[in-house]
């Protein structure tokens, strides 16, 4: 252990961008917290960011320019603009049917030109699938709506997603 950094309640995921400034999702403080490189290899913390309700899985889009955060408990992913620190857009994912609550987003992944997002969904047995808008996704082709555009099913309770290739 080089170093030991204080973050929110409950540190979940972890997340690098290319410059190496480091994001932590904490479950019960609905932040994410940031630390940027400082002297000697070591990390400064620099704040947290709002990120919603109970934020888990993160995922930063292939540039660092945004940061993505699941959030199983309500049903939403939370879009941070990584530079600006700040939340640009919460997507929803409801469920099938049912109750507004209860699809459980808790793994991301995003398509190689970045304007796809996949999320597994843990109560709903399948994985959403988003297109994003230039805004949400930081790439000026973007032409999605930032809706949820379907699903994909899946086996029982998935935890994972991936993406291979172009999709």
């Amino acid at each position: 252990v080089i170093q030991r950094l204080a973050t929110g309640r409950y540190p979940y995921g972890v997340a690098v961008t290319p410059e190496g400034t480091v994001f932590v999702s904490n479950w019960n403080a609905n932040t994410v917290s940031v630390f940027t490189p400082a002297a000697g290899g070591r990390l400064a913390a620099a704040g947290t960011i709002p990120a919603g309700r109970h934020p888990s899985a993160l995922l930063l889009s292939a540039n660092g320019s945004r940061l993505l955060a699941a959030s199983g408990s309500t049903d939403r992913i939370t879009i941070i603009d990584t530079r600006q620190r700040r939340v640009i857009a919460t997507l929803l994912d409801p469920p099938p049917a049912g109750p507004g609550e209860g699809a459980t987003p808790n793994a991301l992944a995003l398509s190689a030109d970045g304007t796809r997002l996949f999320a597994a969904e843990a109560d709903a047995n399948a994985v959403a699938v988003f297109d994003l808008s230039a805004e949400t996704a930081g790439v000026p082709a973007a032409r999605g709506d930032d809706r949820l555009a379907g699903r994909i099913p899946m086996g029982w309770f998935p935890t994972a997603v991936v993406t291979l290739g172009e999709t």
